[in-house]
């Protein structure tokens, strides 16, 4: 997703992992919620009642992993016309309920 943000500062990561939540539990998924900025200097994780620890320490992983140039498919990057500014990772259900979520979370910067 491309935005018009220069940084992501903690109060906009932590409203996306925030929003995503609020989506995984009107669906009544359990997911692992990851936001990371590019400097990994801010990031927020969040998990649902059923997630294990581990998982979202994984998913965390694998979004700050994919900010090195580590590819992964299931995370997406939030971008600005200077590059990467952070980017989203969620799992634990089924694809279109983590797309539900990262939408929900991608709204926050769409507003």
């Amino acid at each position: 997703m491309i935005t018009n943000l220069s940084s992501l500062s903690l109060n906009i990561v932590r409203k996306m992992a925030d929003a995503a939540e609020i989506e995984a539990r009107k669906l009544g998924a359990d997911v692992g919620i990851a936001v990371v900025a590019a400097d990994s200097s801010v990031f927020f994780t969040r998990s649902m009642d059923h997630v294990d620890g581990m998982v979202s320490r994984e998913i965390m992983k694998r979004a700050m992993n994919a900010l090195e140039n580590h590819p992964a498919d299931d995370v997406i990057f939030i971008d600005n016309a200077a590059g990467h500014l952070g980017a989203i990772a969620i799992d634990g259900a089924d694809m279109l309920t983590n797309q539900r979520c990262i939408q929900a979370a991608l709204s926050i910067i769409e507003a």
